[in-house]
C-alpha cells in the first residue's frame, strides 16, 4: 500500500511533539536554530514515525528517525523495555 502523509507546519505545537522524540532526535532537532527549520524537522519526524506505524499496523514498538552523511532519513526500529 502506498499512501501520502500531510502534516501541517502550521500547527505543529513544538511542547506536544518534543514528547515523542529520542534524545537523539531532540539533539537533531537542537541544531535547528531557526524556528521554521525546528518546524520543518518535528513535522518530517513525526510524519516519518506515522507512517512507519500505519505501514507496520503496530504501535509498540520504540522508533528512531535518525540521519545519514547526506541528511537521508534511517528509521530504527526497537522493542521497547
Amino acid at each position: 500500500m502506498i499512501g501520502i502523509d500531510v502534516v501541517d507546519i502550521g500547527e505543529i505545537d513544538e511542547k506536544k511533539l518534543t514528547r515523542i522524540l529520542s534524545p537523539i532526535e531532540k539533539e537533531y532537532l537542537d541544531k535547528s536554530t531557526n524556528s521554521d527549520r525546528r518546524r520543518e524537522v518535528m513535522a518530517g519526524i513525526f510524519a516519518c514515525k506515522e507512517a512507519v506505524f500505519k505501514a507496520l499496523e503496530c504501535d509498540s514498538l520504540g522508533l528512531e528517525i535518525l540521519k545519514d552523511i547526506d541528511d537521508k532519513n534511517i528509521i530504527v526500529l526497537f522493542t521497547e523495555a
